[in-house]
């Protein structure tokens, strides 16, 4: 019995040297969430998804960007951005979400919006779009739904696209 308490005790020092190890090597892991620092204004020239305030996606919105809600189909019914259309990243496989894009302009912008928060969905389809799909303006609107809400902007139920 005391041999598999020292045979736990070292496997766990040596795994937890092993982690400490990989990531001060590869540094990628990130103990603290750290907000993404918002623009306020569309630059000329992307080199990734660019996380935008509830002002510029306003903006953008009165521009007819395009709006994708990221979140599931139930939320998505209960309220959305008026005029945006729904793919759930958790739920939607790429071909569909490719589908999705095959009528769309390459040079066109490109919001996408979750419930905000802790909530990443939009970061992850924003990385997909424009990494695999090649869409140069996409814009992550941090605040979601929520902040969209909170502005008293306009907002649709049931379905929309």
């Amino acid at each position: 019995m005391k041999s598999k308490i020292y045979d736990i005790i070292f496997i766990f020092i040596v795994s937890l040297f092993i982690g400490i190890g990989r990531s001060l090597v590869l540094q990628d892991v990130d103990l603290i969430k750290v907000p993404a620092e918002l623009t306020e204004e569309a630059p000329d020239r992307f080199t990734e998804p660019i996380f935008i305030s509830v002002d510029l996606a306003k903006t953008l919105f009165d521009e007819n960007a395009l709006f994708i809600d990221a979140r599931d189909p139930e939320m998505y019914l209960e309220g959305h951005i008026e005029n945006s259309i729904n793919i759930p990243w958790e739920n939607t496989d790429n071909d569909k979400i490719d589908k999705k894009f095959s009528n769309i302009n390459y040079d066109k912008d490109i919001v996408i919006y979750c419930s905000g928060g802790d909530c990443t969905l939009s970061i992850d389809l924003g990385e997909y779009i424009f990494n695999e799909l090649s869409f140069e303006r996409v814009f992550i609107f941090e605040g979601g739904y929520p902040a969209w809400i909170d502005n008293n902007f306009p907002i649709s139920k049931g379905e929309n696209f």
